[in-house]
């Protein structure tokens, strides 16, 4: 249910949650990553942008957040809708250096979206991701922060991302579940 969510997320953009600010015109920029995707013979660079997930509420009353990160075209602007461009979502169980991919999260794009394999490892390395909390539908992110890691991942037969990579926050990313 949350990879559908997730899908459909990425496939429409969002805006800023009721509560959170609206400006996005001061951007986070994708920091030049070593993330390379290769279907058949060709390569091609992705960019990275971490964002948050939080699950309902559980029976327990807990809250589940993890912590996401998205490889996709480095045509995208965090804010613009990334309807067309490849992306693929991991997520984080826990936001800890260390911590490997729980699995894809989602995926969409051209090349990306029509894919359902999955082998390989995604792993955290150093995160400062200035998670503060989440109200409602609203998620609360301080200024800068950015997370670090590798990624070696078949996607599909000849589909594959490899490299590591350094991604800053994208508010247009994070996604509250409705309960």
């Amino acid at each position: 249910m949350r990879a559908l969510l997730a899908a459909a997320l990425l496939a429409v953009g969002c805006s800023a949650p009721d509560g959170a600010a609206a400006d996005l015109g001061a951007r986070d920029q994708a920091i030049p990553t070593g993330l390379t995707l290769t279907v058949g013979a060709g390569a091609r660079p992705m960019a990275a942008y971490y964002s948050i997930y939080v699950a309902p509420l559980s029976e327990s009353g807990t809250q589940q957040v993890e912590l996401l990160v998205t490889a996709i075209d480095p045509a995208y602007a965090c804010g613009a809708p990334p309807a067309g461009l490849d992306a693929v979502t991991f997520s984080f169980l826990a936001r800890l250096p260390g911590v490997d991919s729980d699995g894809v999260f989602a995926r969409s794009g051209p090349t990306l979206a029509g894919t359902s394999g999955a082998a390989g490892t995604a792993q955290l390395t150093a995160v400062d991701d200035r998670f503060e909390g989440a109200d409602g539908g609203a998620i609360f992110v301080g200024a800068g922060g950015s997370v670090s890691g590798e990624v070696h991942y078949q996607l599909a037969p000849g589909v594959r991302l490899d490299g590591a990579f350094t991604a800053p926050h994208c508010p247009a990313l994070d996604f509250a579940a409705a309960a």
